[in-house]
């Protein structure tokens, strides 16, 4: 019942996911390895900051994921059953998994108290804005309808972009 399909398709792997997944595991890597190399220690504030953050972004995946189904992929590609997402979070947002990225990339570094995690977490954004530049390409071209949604909704962060 909780399965989305997406589990057993075959993917193709792309340097996009690289582009977003290095990073990220950089940023926990960095923020442990900065933690037992010197004294600093994360403020309650960047510790309940944090984790607001990064559980928000969490929900914002786990939600996405259930309403793309099969359609999921962690990979720029279009499935055989794809069809343009317009409802749930895909209402005004035309990435809403990214936004949720976007927070835990926020979130961790503050949690964490980690200088280094925050410069791996700006590598995170870059690599966003790079997939998603890709990704709105590949739609544009390939799916019916995708340009008038482009033109009603945000791209990533509602009222700013």
């Amino acid at each position: 019942m909780w399965r989305t399909g997406s589990l057993w398709r075959t993917w193709t792997p792309e340097w996009t996911f690289q582009a977003v997944n290095l990073p990220y595991r950089m940023m926990v890597v960095a923020g442990v390895v900065e933690h037992l190399l010197t004294s600093h220690e994360p403020t309650s504030i960047g510790v309940l900051s944090g984790v607001a953050l990064a559980l928000a972004g969490i929900a914002i995946r786990v939600v996405c994921h259930f309403q793309l189904g099969a359609r999921f992929s962690p990979y720029v590609e279009l499935a055989d059953e794809h069809h343009l997402m317009q409802t749930g979070l895909y209402r005004h947002l035309r990435h809403p998994m990214y936004l949720g990225t976007l927070l835990i990339a926020a979130g961790l570094p503050l949690l964490m108290g980690s200088v280094w995690a925050a410069g791996c977490a700006v590598l995170v954004v870059v690599g966003l804005l790079v997939r998603i530049s890709k990704e709105e390409q590949l739609l544009r071209q390939h799916l019916p309808g995708y340009n008038e949604y482009a033109i009603r909704t945000w791209r990533l962060i509602p009222g700013v972009w």
